[in-house]
């Protein structure tokens, strides 16, 4: 009968701690292995006081239940730790994340930078050749003024 009860307790605990695991309840969880603790020690306290000859295959079975406590428990730690290190790797590839987005938004400023640049050198450069010519054409008026004077002069002289 103590068995059974120890039992039922442990099973009773061993489904809350699996329902804490499947809502990530980290925190509960921690509790409910501490509380499956207790309520063993305390379950294993009482059958040392009522020891006789029935309740030796009762201790027997106390044991494995213990054993199994003890890897559940493991278990439990082992989730919890994982639990841990899955959180701080998440904030780590969100930071990781916010970077890259800033970086290309970093970048699409510079292409947009880099287009403005390059229409303003074509806009130079089509400002250049429209010097060019029309310093040409001053060029060439010039020399029809010079050749009109130096005509002039030699018709005076």
């Amino acid at each position: 009968m103590l068995g059974s009860g120890i039992n039922g307790v442990i099973i009773s605990k061993v489904w809350t701690i699996a329902i804490f695991l499947e809502t990530g309840s980290s925190h509960k969880f921690f509790e409910a292995v501490k509380q499956l603790s207790v309520n063993k020690h305390t379950q294993t306290g009482k059958a040392t006081n009522n020891l006789n000859s029935t309740n030796k295959g009762t201790l027997a079975l106390e044991a494995r239940l213990s054993r199994l406590e003890c890897i559940v428990g493991q278990i439990g730690e082992a989730v919890l730790a994982t639990t841990e290190t899955v959180e701080c790797l998440g904030k780590r590839v969100d930071a990781l994340a916010v970077q890259v987005q800033h970086q290309g938004h970093q970048v699409q400023q510079q292409g947009y930078q880099l287009f403005a640049l390059s229409d303003a050198v074509q806009t130079l450069a089509e400002n250049q050749n429209e010097s060019l010519a029309e310093l040409g054409e001053l060029t060439e008026t010039l020399q029809r003024l010079a050749a009109a004077i130096e005509a002039q002069q030699k018709s005076v002289s």
